[in-house]
């Protein structure tokens, strides 16, 4: 199915052991939609220097309602392909939940999809600041979790605003950049905040957010973009997943 996608072996973009942030479970989201194109990912972000894989599928209440049987039903679809295939990769699964009243009742009834030290990936609208965002990093704190934002840079309410995204790590809360926002990928305002991100020193993760083969082999282009570079020698907690 994927044969057009063949090419010469690729030199790794870096010493990249983690990607924390993915959208590889397939058919659970607007991620790989298939176990044969998400096997196509993994091994072309293999090539990259991808060492180990968190996918995180959305939890989203208005459009994927998935919650851990889901996902995890997912997982081992994909798990048993690779199997199959004879194929070694080492990929676990959490979730990226997006800030809604469902995460907010969720989060004081169930344990939640987390990994590393009790990590729990949060998206938020891309307009403005959700009503009750810091009463929610405080509840989470009290659960024991750790938020990560899921890509800031992409935000249009925290676009240039510095004040905001010190307060929310005063909070507590870690930081994480999608590679692609490096491109320009998802507009040139992202691509400005997120190198003037790493300027400040104000990324914690680096992920893929990868959802298809397509942007896969876009985070090749990104490879000599000096801000790219900046991030990846950062101290990234990827380093310690």
């Amino acid at each position: 199915m994927f044969h057009f996608f063949k090419r010469k072996k690729m030199e790794p973009i870096a010493e990249w052991p983690v990607d924390m942030h993915s959208h590889l479970v397939p058919g659970v989201d607007d991620g790989c939609k298939t176990v044969e194109e998400s096997l196509a990912v993994l091994r072309y972000m293999r090539e990259t220097g991808v060492k180990k894989w968190i996918t995180t599928p959305h939890i989203f209440y208005e459009y994927y309602r998935n919650d851990a049987s889901t996902i995890e039903a997912g997982y081992q679809e994909l798990r048993n392909h690779l199997a199959e295939k004879k194929e070694e990769f080492e990929i676990s699964f959490a979730a990226e939940y997006y800030f809604d009243e469902h995460l907010v009742k969720m989060i004081s009834e169930k344990p939640l999809l987390t990994f590393g030290n009790q990590y729990l990936l949060v998206e938020t609208n891309m307009l403005a600041e959700p009503h009750g965002l810091n009463e929610f990093i405080f509840q989470a704190g009290l659960k024991g979790y750790t938020i990560i934002l899921a890509h800031p840079e992409r935000y249009s309410y925290l676009l240039g605003n510095f004040k905001r995204l010190e307060e929310l790590k005063d909070r507590g809360v870690l930081l994480q950049v999608n590679m692609l926002s490096y491109s320009g990928f998802y507009s040139i305002p992202t691509m400005k905040m997120a190198r003037e991100m790493t300027d400040l020193g104000l990324i914690d993760f680096l992920g893929s957010d990868c959802h298809n083969i397509h942007q896969a082999s876009l985070i090749r282009e990104i490879s000599g973009d000096k801000y790219f570079r900046k991030a990846l020698s950062s101290k990234l907690l990827n380093y310690s997943l």
